[in-house]
């Protein structure tokens, strides 16, 4: 489809997307789940013109609007969604061929080679007609914006990070920090206000998403924590700027924080590191490093205390010896199916009982390339 065929007006596609929205909540109230399929636009239009005014929808119709500066497309691609994931983009017509170089598949001058396209697949000319249109609908407004927790988003978290750990990060972050708190119906009610010094660690945590999307949603649920930790070797002065402007346009700057370390050595420098902080959870998303998740296991130093969380989301075969037949990650990195059950549950304390209760343990396949995925979460006794 060329760019020509993805322009459309704000009415006819505001109608599309509510139909496939109601079609969409209909499916998902037959098959007695939460889930609706969301439907956002990206907004590359400079800050100066948000401001003058900007789209808003009603907050049940599931629509959302991201602000994404066309300016910073190159240097924030990392908050791009995967490239199967459909969007659409309100833009300039003077900025349309920027954008639709970008996202629709052009070529990188540094590497010489076509980059494969994002699913754009509306395109909204920023006009005189599409403000009329959104006016008479009420959908323009002009004040100022009130944020909410947490913020829109493009890109997605890792699955097990979203449905698994985030429930269990809440549920345990509560009670350690105040017994008192009582849990009715969706509320959660506590007999006074309390903080944290509990922390989350992401090893290998890369572009932050996953750190972003716990400190927000944990700050959304008013759960009490110190800070979600971004840990990686790449963590250098550049990296280091660009992850912390992340957190600040999310709202969590003073929530999050980065080290940079390679973490070969973290089974090493466990003790030392974990001198004086409370870390609640340990997460390892698309990362395997045997030495250091054997030696989270043994825990031999007693570094992590009771109650620590320890979950991966990593590539692995859907039952042992089965045959791996993708080109990445090579097979040598893919984990066998009871590789981790059988690590933990051996494990042993002192007195010989198991350190560890595996609290969840299911394969599952990432999104993009129907590769196969360990989901593990255990947590010490």
């Amino acid at each position: 489809m060329c760019v020509n065929d993805r322009i459309i007006s704000f009415n006819a596609w505001y109608a599309q997307k509510r139909s496939l929205v109601s079609t969409s909540a209909s499916d998902t109230k037959e098959k007695n789940s939460s889930a609706i399929v969301s439907t956002p636009l990206m907004d590359l239009r400079s800050a100066d013109d948000r401001a003058k005014r900007r789209l808003a929808f009603p907050n049940d119709t599931n629509f959302s609007v991201i602000p994404f500066p066309i300016e910073c497309l190159k240097e924030r691609s990392f908050e791009l969604p995967a490239r199967h994931v459909e969007f659409a983009i309100l833009v300039r017509s003077s900025d349309l061929p920027k954008a639709s170089s970008f996202l629709l598949g052009s070529t990188d001058n540094a590497r010489k080679r076509a980059q494969k396209p994002w699913l754009v697949t509306n395109i909204l000319i920023d006009d005189a007609g599409l403000w009329e249109q959104a006016e008479k609908l009420g959908l323009v407004r002009c004040d100022e914006e009130e944020v909410a927790y947490p913020l829109p988003r493009l890109w997605q978290p890792d699955k097990m990070v979203e449905t698994v750990v985030l429930p269990l990060l809440m549920e345990s972050l509560r009670s350690v920090e105040d017994p008192s708190y009582k849990q009715e119906g969706n509320m959660t009610k506590y007999d006074h206000a309390i903080e944290s010094d509990y922390e989350v660690w992401d090893l290998a945590s890369g572009a932050a998403r996953d750190v972003t999307f716990l400190a927000e949603e944990l700050k959304a649920a008013q759960v009490p924590f110190r800070r979600v930790v971004g840990i990686d070797h790449r963590y250098n002065a550049k990296e280091q700027g660009i992850v912390n402007a992340f957190w600040e346009r999310r709202g969590v700057g003073k929530l999050t924080s980065c080290i940079k370390m390679d973490l070969s050595t973290l089974e090493k420098g466990a003790e030392e590191l974990l001198k004086n902080r409370k870390v609640i959870a340990l997460l390892a998303v698309r990362f395997w490093k045997p030495s250091l998740v054997e030696a989270i296991a043994r825990n031999s130093s007693g570094s992590l205390k009771s109650g620590t969380i320890f979950a991966i989301s990593h590539f692995c075969k859907p039952y042992d010896g089965a045959p791996w037949k993708f080109e990445h990650p090579t097979e040598k990195t893919v984990l066998q199916r009871s590789q981790l059950k059988e690590l933990f549950e051996t494990s042993k304390g002192e007195d010989d009982s198991a350190t560890w209760e595996i609290l969840y343990e299911e394969i599952a396949m990432d999104s993009d390339h129907g590769r196969t995925m360990i989901h593990f979460v255990a947590r010490l006794r």
